[in-house]
Parts: C-alpha cells; sequence; structure tokens
C-alpha cells in the first residue's frame, strides 16, 4: 500500500511520490526471476480544482480602428465551480474591472440552459463611431476560453497579431455577442493515470506527452469535489517484471492531458499486488502456465520458450 502522505519525497503538487520500500526492495536473485505486479485500487479525497493558475484567466477586448484595441482582463479564485458558479465569478470580475478602468465596455457572460452554450455580450456607454468587432482573444490565455466551450482549433485573426474568436459590427449586425462553440467542459479531471517509473508495461495509452510503456493502470473519475475517489481494476491485468531491483517506487499521477494533479495538499492511497516466480526446485518460474507437448519433429519451434528448448535438450 503506498500512501503519498508517508512518501519519501512529495513533488508537482502532490502528484509524485518517491517510497522507499522498508523491507529492501523488490531485489530477488536469479535471472529467472519474474515479479508479477497488479494494481488493486485507488483511493483519495477529491481536492482537485477545475479552474487553477492555468485557466482562471479570460481576456476580451473590442477594436475600432481610430482608437485601437481596448483589451479587458479579468481573473478568477482558483476553484471548484460548476458552470453556474463560474458564470457569476466572471461577471463579478468584470463588473469590478469595468469600475475602476477607463473602459466604456462592460462586459457579461451568460449561459443558455437550453443550447448549453456560452455568451459573451459588452453593453457600450455610447457605441464607438467605428466600432469593428468584439472578441475574445486567445494569445495569452487559452485554459479558461477552452473550458467555456471555444473550440481553440477555430480560433480566427482579429487585429494584425491577435487571435480570437469574433463578432463583428455591420450596420444591420449591432447587437454583438461573442458565442461558444460547443459545451463547456468543466469536468477535471476526467481520468487519472497511474505510472511507476521503475515498471516499464506494454499498455498503449493515447496521450500527448506521454509514450509506449509508462501508464500502468487508469481509473475514471466520478466523484464530485469533496467527496471519495475509489477505484478498482474492472479486471485486474498482471504485468510480468523480470528481474525488477529497486529498493524505491516513483508514483506519478498525470491527468488526460498527461500532466501532473494539483492535489491541493490532498493525499491519495495506491494499492497494488506483488507476487514472483523463481525458477527454483520449490517454485514454478512458469507462475502457475501449463506448457504444451514438447515437440519432436522440429528442433527449433518459434512458438517454444527457452526454458522448454532447454527441458527438451536435456540441459536443465
Amino acid at each position: 500500500m503506498l500512501d503519498s502522505l508517508y512518501a519519501t519525497s512529495l513533488r508537482d503538487q502532490g502528484s509524485t511520490a518517491t517510497f522507499d520500500l522498508e523491507t529492501g526492495g523488490v531485489d530477488l536473485d536469479g535471472n529467472a526471476t519474474i515479479c508479477v505486479v497488479t494494481v488493486q485500487s485507488f483511493t483519495a479525497l477529491n481536492t482537485i480544482y477545475n479552474i487553477t493558475n492555468s485557466s482562471n484567466t479570460l481576456q476580451v477586448g473590442w477594436y475600432d480602428p481610430t482608437s485601437g484595441m481596448h483589451i479587458t482582463t479579468i481573473s478568477v479564485v482558483n476553484g471548484a465551480y460548476d458552470i453556474y458558479s463560474l458564470i457569476d465569478a466572471l461577471n463579478t470580475a468584470f463588473a469590478s474591472q469595468y469600475a475602476i478602468s477607463q473602459n466604456i465596455a462592460q462586459y457579461t457572460v451568460s449561459f443558455n440552459s437550453v443550447t448549453g452554450k456560452v455568451s459573451i455580450t459588452p453593453a457600450f456607454d455610447s457605441i464607438p463611431a467605428q466600432l469593428q468587432c468584439v472578441c475574445v482573444l486567445t494569445n495569452n490565455y487559452t485554459g479558461l476560453v477552452e473550458k467555456l466551450g471555444f473550440d481553440l482549433t477555430q480560433t480566427t485573426p482579429v487585429v494584425g497579431i491577435l487571435n480570437g474568436f469574433q463578432d463583428i459590427y455591420t450596420p444591420t449586425h449591432t447587437s454583438l455577442s461573442v458565442k461558444a462553440t460547443t459545451l463547456p467542459d468543466l469536468y477535471y479531471p476526467k481520468i487519472i493515470y497511474a505510472c511507476i517509473d521503475q515498471i516499464r508495461t506494454p499498455n498503449r495509452v493515447t496521450l500527448p506527452t506521454n509514450e509506449y510503456g509508462v501508464v500502468l493502470e487508469a481509473f475514471t473519475v466520478d466523484s464530485s469535489f469533496g467527496e471519495l475517489i475509489h477505484c478498482e481494476p474492472y479486471y485486474p491485468f498482471e504485468y510480468h517484471i523480470p528481474n525488477l531491483k529497486t529498493n524505491t517506487l516513483t508514483v506519478r499521477l498525470i491527468d488526460q492531458f498527461g500532466k501532473p494533479i494539483d492535489w491541493n495538499s490532498g493525499t491519495w492511497v495506491l494499492v497494488l499486488g506483488l507476487s514472483y516466480g523463481t525458477q527454483t526446485m520449490n517454485e514454478d518460474p512458469t507462475l502457475g502456465r501449463t506448457f504444451r507437448p514438447l515437440l519432436s519433429r522440429t528442433v527449433h519451434d518459434s512458438l517454444t520458450t527457452s526454458y522448454e528448448r532447454g527441458q527438451k535438450r536435456n540441459r536443465l
């Protein structure tokens, strides 16, 4: 049982933990030693925020050729939000920014519960004579924009080097509002991937920053903030690791983007099962595997193991 509360070292906001094995480590002599690793369960209190430093800032603006681009930047406090509490926090921030600035536009964020889309609408003290557009900018901040439902693959040039989403002012279209392209996504993390540095696996995972052989197990998170996360594999898969010799285990927990998860000082417990097979008179190195009958017609059968070939030649 690996409890992050008792890790030798803890970093990456509690997602990377190194454990010293008190029993002297996993270190059995002999090239025929096999360690079978299974993941039993993962347990933690859900202390994970869905709005963090990477996704708490929003930048909007309006443009006219005479006075240029007028940008408003607001931030919300990190926390665990649903769409309604996030809308309230954004509107409070926009109202505060409007009160202390010289900007003539106050922005309002709204959520349509029928379409499931977010809209950002400006209210001008007076319409600029050459108003061209209002926009949500993505050059500097993208995390919150994406969580509100703006598909970043659909950004377009706005003015100069600025990119984002815009609504263009015309004589027949004067009520401007920038609407999200898809539904909000505040469900984070969707999946927790457990990795152990000392154990390479045959798993293939479609994570953007992790290669073949990294992930040991994946756990779906279906617990709300403040609730208990308890996950067990639907089918505990066995990983046969030959010659596993280590005095430490380093566990890394990453999200669906391959990045460490900020646990906000919360702790977690990962339960592993370890069993061993060695080639001795008293233990079976095959761990219960039943061999096929030895073939006599061919000298080299590609399906036989080196152990079977050695038995056939009377060398074992």
